[in-house]
């Protein structure tokens, strides 16, 4: 896709002074981690764990620790960013609209049996849903606060977590591109100011 179908340029991403960091859990701790992103290609495994879900995709190695996921540990750094970062205002892109709650993960039981050596990254996907619902609260705090700009979809989001319904795919994508489009001033007056 970044190739041929929506090319993405690299040598731009290459040449920002802009840090970029892909949030991934480390399986053994059931921590975030904030891994740097400083090339599209060079880093490409931290954004492959940042995205590798659990019972779906296999964990990933870096340096001798395996993530998973980073939305298992950390589903919205706004905390991380505006509190431990130390950066005064963020863009947040969400993944689901404004009045998405999130549930209980119904795959606990496989999830047991296939991280039983993980108990601490069992714990974070067994509250996940609590932690993420109360980050969305947060989030809506800053946005209020005129320290978070939050670009969200309009309506419901019907992709599932593993899609394979390709029109569906293609639908939000486009959605996120004309609501990214819609925003792109008040998004570059929140950046400059």
């Amino acid at each position: 896709v970044q190739d041929r179908l929506d090319p993405f340029d690299n040598e731009t991403f290459d040449a920002s002074p802009i840090e970029m960091y892909a949030v991934a859990t480390d399986m053994l701790f059931g921590t975030a981690a904030y891994l740097p992103v400083k090339s599209a290609v060079l880093d490409l495994d931290a954004v492959r764990a940042s995205t590798s879900l659990p019972l779906v995709t296999p964990p990933v190695e870096i340096d001798g620790h395996k993530y998973v996921d980073g939305g298992v540990a950390d589903s919205i750094p706004i905390e991380h960013v505006l509190e431990e970062a130390g950066f005064d205002r963020a863009v947040v892109i969400v993944t689901q609209d404004r009045s998405y709650e999130k549930k209980p993960y119904e795959f606990m039981p496989a999830a047991r049996a296939r991280y039983a050596d993980y108990p601490y990254l069992l714990e974070a996907i067994e509250t996940r849903h609590d932690r993420y619902n109360i980050q969305r609260m947060h989030l809506w705090k800053y946005e209020r606060e005129g320290r978070a700009l939050v670009v969200a979809p309009q309506k419901p989001v019907e992709v599932g977590h593993v899609e394979h319904d390709s029109a569906k795919l293609l639908d939000l994508y486009i959605q996120g591109r004309q609501e990214a489009k819609r925003l792109l001033a008040e998004i570059q007056e929140f950046v400059e100011r």
